[in-house]
């Protein structure tokens, strides 16, 4: 959204800037002069795309992507030797051990808080899966908020 965003506000920038000033003054909101609005314009697009910088949320992103494809092949394989017929010994899983702590090492660790915001929103996905396989027709949204009704109020 934040790349949209800057995206739009240049191009708004642009037009502004190379346009006749007649159509200009059209596209300068609340009857500010059109140099103003492109200085303003200006300076903020360059604090977002200075925010976006110092977030780097695409890159968390890429690197927690990443992490992600190394702990699903690393299962994969787990899964692979557990159905195979082969005895499991050290021998047999110290290749499928060293992708999962290279997983670890490269991977991005999680806060404290982020952890346990996905925690709580896989288990969540976890009790609403299963109560859909016996009851498909249960409001996704109703279910969430009795779910936070009884887990919130009601004493267990």
């Amino acid at each position: 959204m934040l790349d949209i965003l800057i995206l739009m506000l240049s191009s708004w920038l642009v037009a502004v800037v190379f346009i006749e000033p007649r159509i200009r003054t059209k596209l300068t909101p609340l009857g500010l002069d059109p140099q103003i609005w492109v200085g303003l314009l200006g300076i903020f697009t360059f604090l977002l795309t200075v925010f976006q910088l110092s977030v780097n949320w695409k890159g968390r992103s890429d690197a927690h992507r990443r992490s992600l494809d190394m702990y699903v092949n690393v299962k994969r394989e787990c899964r692979y030797l557990l159905d195979s017929e082969r005895e499991l010994d050290f021998e047999n899983c110290k290749g499928v051990m060293a992708r999962y702590d290279l997983a670890a090492t490269v991977g991005t660790p999680l806060s404290e808080k982020e952890f346990l915001y996905q925690k709580r929103h896989h288990v969540q996905k976890l009790a609403i899966s299963r109560r859909l396989g016996t009851h498909p027709g249960t409001s996704i949204a109703m279910l969430r908020v009795k779910m936070w009704w009884k887990d919130n109020f009601e004493s267990n």
